[in-house]
């Protein structure tokens, strides 16, 4: 069985990361190293290990630990990140929302002025005109809806895909 050394730095990283004591470090990286996954080698030629949640960087040249630190889990550290966007995200959303429902409420306004101004009308080709006008404020309306729409399904999309990648 191979016998594996810790440099100072491994000692020091074992003491201040784990509690291992000092005189201990030599004896608890024997140990553990006989469980430890091998994962790759660095440029230097270091080998890198995984056990328990601990990364072990060895010179395998001189069977020395080079140092010992925690596996960096991307998803605890993404995780405040993606949260944060998601909350940008969705004040952005509402705030896009509210102003395409509100311009909805204004043209709704414009709809039913010209509405009661057709009806007031007398004249068929004044009727016309103003049923026109009606016709292209009902369009705004149904792109105004569209809108809306489309940034709720955005929204959704988002938080989608952030669920994905955290999952």
């Amino acid at each position: 069985m191979k016998r594996y050394n810790p440099s100072q730095h491994a000692i020091d990283r074992a003491n201040l990361r784990y509690g291992i004591a000092t005189e201990k470090v030599a004896d608890w990286v024997n140990e553990i190293m006989p469980k430890a996954r091998y994962i790759t080698t660095q440029p230097n030629k270091n080998a890198v290990y995984e056990v328990d949640g601990k990364r072990l960087i060895v010179d395998t040249a001189r069977n020395i630990i080079v140092t010992i630190k925690p596996v960096a889990d991307v998803n605890n550290f993404l995780k405040p990140i993606f949260e944060r966007e998601l909350r940008k995200h969705k004040r952005l959303t509402i705030r896009a929302i509210r102003a395409l429902e509100l311009e909805k409420a204004q043209l709704i306004v414009k709809l039913g002025e010209r509405a009661v101004s057709k009806a007031k009308a007398r004249s068929p080709k004044v009727q016309g005109s103003i049923q026109r006008y009606i016709d292209e404020i009902q369009a705004r309306i149904n792109a105004c809806d569209r809108k809306i729409q489309q940034t709720q399904d955005q929204f959704e999309n988002f938080k989608k895909a952030i669920a994905i990648w955290q999952d």
